[in-house]
């Protein structure tokens, strides 16, 4: 972000004002105020798993791990207007006692406030999951830093959390001991209701592993996971995308769990980013994305599609081809739109790793084409990474880090738009941040009350790769300003 501008006088002013209004008809560009999260001495970084930013109260929270080790949790909230509400450089909230903590997740909880959980590594192999629950000040509302999920002996990570629809949390996570995925819910109190340990997700023998917590839509929870099968027997099993859905009582509806889908992929694949994304379509159903091969003699990754209904059915059989070509395709996100879902690939043997993106209805049917649409375009070569994507107001938007050809070590943040039939919307893409340093998208978001995006991400620009920062950016819908020019406020200009 470049650095404020002088006062202005009121004729300066004034001509800057018609100035730009014509330069937004000729040129547009599309900035915003910059808002630096945390940014400070220690080495602040965000989950890579995207579990890091949610919308609130027409703002956003964030949370990061701060430090090398041990590492501490904090968070920050911004309001609609882009000002920080919590302690500037964020609140300590989790590892103040020197107790290292990890595998970060935050949900909104209904009634306002967020959840937050975390991974506390109290001891040698002792890694034990803990959620707080913040009201709608910033108000920690259970004792301490939090309350255990589970009172297993051995480890568990991988958490991943979903709000109910009254106040009270779902977390899913791996236990180390058994290599099996459990989930638990924890009601307004903090109190476990589904027993000391959880419940078992149950599903096919094997290791389970990254789980997808996500409502249902009706008060109850799904969640997908990853089925390794079993890679110490020697034997080359393929990778499984299995899922379940509870009640609030816990009961499992789709009986001993159900098979979502075959990947035909290795189960070495299991740990690969971005294989599995889901979301719920409101009914108690949800739709899935995935990486994985059409057909046993596919000699690439493909990405796939598949809807799940609340019963457990599959209404798309074994899953509608997102792109099926000769692509070495890679699934990068998927969210939910009015009537389906939007999916956005990446295909990682182009130089460039060419993003794609593609629209679903409710029937499998693509409203973008077979093809889709090219986010990036494909005669581009510089790289193209660190992709995430929203959809709201109308609008699809693709946030990623684009490395500046010719410049060492510059990767700028950028931001594409595009409408509902898929055409661009404004200059493809849009510069977000491009200061002459590292920097890597984590998230793009979408407000609808007031309608704006906020894009988050870490910096390097300090120079230093021991120090990196946080920092977010806010970019009103509708608006296409010239050099952050915003409103009548000219704190807001830039030189």
């Amino acid at each position: 972000m470049r650095r404020a501008a002088r006062p202005l006088d009121a004729g300066i002013l004034c001509y800057l004002l018609t100035l730009a209004a014509l330069v937004l008809v000729t040129t547009p560009a599309l900035f915003a105020n910059e808002i630096p999260l945390a940014v400070s001495d220690e080495y602040e970084f965000l989950d890579l798993k995207g579990r890091n930013t949610v919308i609130l109260d027409g703002g956003l929270a964030t949370v990061w791990l701060s430090g090398a080790f041990p590492t501490q949790l904090a968070m920050q909230w911004v309001d609609a207007a882009g000002q920080p509400l919590l302690e500037p450089g964020g609140r300590a909230i989790a590892g103040l006692d020197g107790v290292s903590v990890a595998d970060v997740a935050i949900v909104p909880r209904f009634g306002g406030g967020v959840f937050v959980g975390f991974n506390r590594f109290e001891g040698f192999g002792d890694a034990n999951l803990y959620v707080q629950a913040f009201d709608a000040s910033g108000t920690a509302l259970w004792p301490g830093e939090g309350v255990r999920v589970t009172e297993a002996i051995d480890s568990q990570g991988q958490l991943t959390l979903a709000s109910d629809n009254g106040g009270a949390c779902y977390a899913c996570f791996n236990e180390a001991q058994t290599s099996r995925v459990k989930c638990q819910y924890l009601d307004n109190d903090g109190k476990r209701l589904w027993g000391p340990e959880g419940l078992s997700v149950r599903g096919a023998d094997g290791v389970q592993v990254e789980p997808v917590a996500l409502p249902d839509g009706l008060g109850g929870l799904i969640v997908l996971w990853r089925n390794q099968r079993d890679p110490q027997d020697g034997v080359t099993d393929n990778l499984l995308i299995e899922g379940q859905r509870f009640t609030p009582l816990g009961t499992p509806v789709w009986g001993d769990g159900l098979l979502v889908r075959d990947t035909l992929m290795p189960e070495a694949f299991g740990f690969t980013p971005n294989i599995l994304a889901a979301v719920g379509d409101g009914a108690g159903g949800a739709y899935v994305a995935l990486s994985g091969r059409i057909d046993i003699g596919s000699a690439n990754t493909d990405v796939i599609a598949q809807r799940i209904s609340a019963l457990g059915t599959l209404p798309w059989g074994t899953g509608v081809p997102v792109i099926a070509d000769t692509a070495e395709s890679r699934h990068e996100a998927t969210v939910a739109t009015p009537d389906g879902i939007a999916v956005l690939t990446s295909e990682a043997n182009d130089p460039g790793r060419r993003l794609r993106a593609f629209r679903l209805d409710e029937t499998g049917s693509h409203l973008w084409g077979s093809e889709g649409i090219s986010v990036t375009d494909p005669t581009d070569l510089t790289r193209h990474d660190f992709a995430s994507a929203s959809f709201g107001g109308n609008e699809f938007r693709v946030a990623w880090t684009r490395d500046v050809e010719g410049a060492a070590s510059s990767l700028d943040v950028v931001l594409a738009r595009f409408a509902q039939d898929g055409s661009p919307i404004g200059p493809q893409p849009e510069v977000i941040n491009d200061e002459d340093n590292a920097q890597f998208c984590r998230s793009v978001l979408f407000s609808s009350s007031p309608p704006q995006t906020f894009v988050v991400w870490e910096d390097f620009r300090k120079g230093d790769f021991d120090d990196l920062d946080v920092y977010a950016a806010r970019l009103p819908t509708g608006l296409i300003f010239a050099d952050g020019f915003e409103s009548g406020n000219t704190s807001a200009w830039t030189d």
